[in-house]
């Protein structure tokens, strides 16, 4: 756990105020996976043109055995372990205030190309996404 108590409920505060501008309900399950992402060092803020947190981004490091559980049993990271145990990321949750979701892009854009193995599910689909190094393919 990287993150100290104080540092995890201001982390935490950020997320939650960017849910609630947002009118975003929180169940536990979503709660518990922000804590871990938090404690596992695995998030990231998204600032407004001056600066301001508008949004957040939480992940977990999965490894190719908890990826092959959460493709074909539906079963995410449980345990804070299973947040840093290997190199395939794992979006969790992406939130922007709406206001701001253009002025993002360059920030997600960024994030995405600076990962190289990345797994993403909308409702029941998984979409994966393989940074391929230009200078070994060509």
């Amino acid at each position: 756990m990287k993150t100290d108590n104080q540092s995890l409920a201001g982390v935490t505060y950020q997320c939650m105020d960017v849910r609630l501008k947002t009118n975003l309900l929180t169940y536990p399950q979503q709660y518990k996976a922000l804590v871990y992402s938090i404690n596992s060092d695995c998030y990231k803020f998204l600032y407004s043109p001056v600066g301001k947190v508008c949004g957040y981004i939480i992940w977990a490091n999965l490894n190719r055995e908890s990826v092959f559980r959460f493709e074909r049993q539906s079963i995410g990271p449980t345990y804070p372990y299973e947040w840093i145990e290997g190199d395939i990321l794992l979006v969790l949750d992406i939130v922007v205030e709406p206001q701001f979701r253009l002025d993002v892009l360059p920030e997600l854009r960024r994030f995405i190309r600076c990962n190289k193995h990345k797994l993403f599910k909308r409702g029941n689909k998984f979409f994966a996404h393989l940074r391929v190094d230009e200078k070994k393919a060509g």
